[in-house]
């Protein structure tokens, strides 16, 4: 699992690790070490990412008790087919070039790449880190097509705002993922990058699956309002989006490591993913 952040706090960023370390030690076995949850990881299905862009969000989430509360409401889906988690955090740095516009694609990608030098896993989730599943009959294990599993949303009335969305939860084999290439590098802000990864699916000629909608059901944690991009520039982009599939995302994402933390049960990545 992945959590992807933007804020360089010192101290909000200790918060998270702890916070995860906490969470793995309780619902899974104290004496875990790396190399065994990598072994198990490695043989049984099952990489989870969770995605959050933004740590002063998280940090709201933790001093509310909401965050914890909504992990502890997706406990049950954590051992549906024995499934292990990967948990790491992939953070934005902000040291060279202060609070960049946040791109999406960039971080999964790079998330991605750095977890398969770790570990040979066959199924990867990307989960916006405020929606919380409100029905552990909503599986986490990947379909035979990408799957998108937040059709509800509460702040959406629980309808599916339009046909072609994939954003919020979207599962894929991981051969899946890489068979689209990733998410594309070019949205810089908020919108659109997951309209193009609609595309990139729809292009491969691979569908999307969804669950049932009275069981895909999640509450959206309410947080800051994102950056978003120009509606000119992203429309632009997604005018392009199946010519682009096959040129530009997983295959040519460009990032520094700049630091990697490994503890018993999860692990920090810092990364420079560049600026507009």
């Amino acid at each position: 699992m992945f959590c992807s952040v933007q804020s360089s706090s010192y101290g909000l960023r200790q918060k998270l690790m702890h916070f995860l370390s906490v969470l793995l030690t309780d619902h899974f076995q104290s004496d875990l070490t790396f190399n065994r949850m990598q072994y198990r990881v490695s043989t049984e299905p099952g990489l989870h990412v969770a995605f959050l862009d933004n740590l002063k969000s998280f940090d709201g989430f933790i001093e509310r008790g909401s965050l914890s509360w909504g992990w502890g409401s997706a406990e049950p889906l954590a051992y549906i087919g024995d499934m292990w988690l990967l948990l790491a955090t992939i953070e934005k740095s902000t040291k060279m070039f202060g609070n960049d516009t946040f791109n999406k694609g960039r971080i999964m990608n790079a998330a991605f790449r750095e977890a398969l030098k770790l570990f040979d896993f066959q199924c990867v989730t990307f989960h916006d880190v405020d929606l919380v599943p409100e029905d552990d009959r909503n599986m986490y294990s990947c379909a035979e097509m990408p799957k998108h599993m937040s059709i509800g949303i509460d702040k959406f009335d629980y309808h599916l705002p339009y046909d072609g969305l994939v954003g919020g939860v979207l599962m894929f084999k991981t051969e899946h993922f890489q068979r689209v290439n990733g998410y594309s590098n070019m949205y810089w802000g908020w919108g659109a990058e997951d309209d193009d990864m609609t595309t990139r699916i729809l292009h491969q000629g691979l569908r999307i699956y969804r669950p049932p909608s009275n069981i895909a059901r999640y509450k959206m944690v309410k947080h800051d309002g994102r950056k978003t991009s120009e509606v000119s520039v992203r429309m632009k982009l997604l005018r392009s989006a199946a010519r682009r599939s096959k040129l530009e995302g997983l295959n040519n994402i460009q990032y520094n490591l700049l630091y990697t933390h490994t503890e018993k049960l999860f692990t920090h990545f810092l990364v420079d993913i560049g600026h507009p």
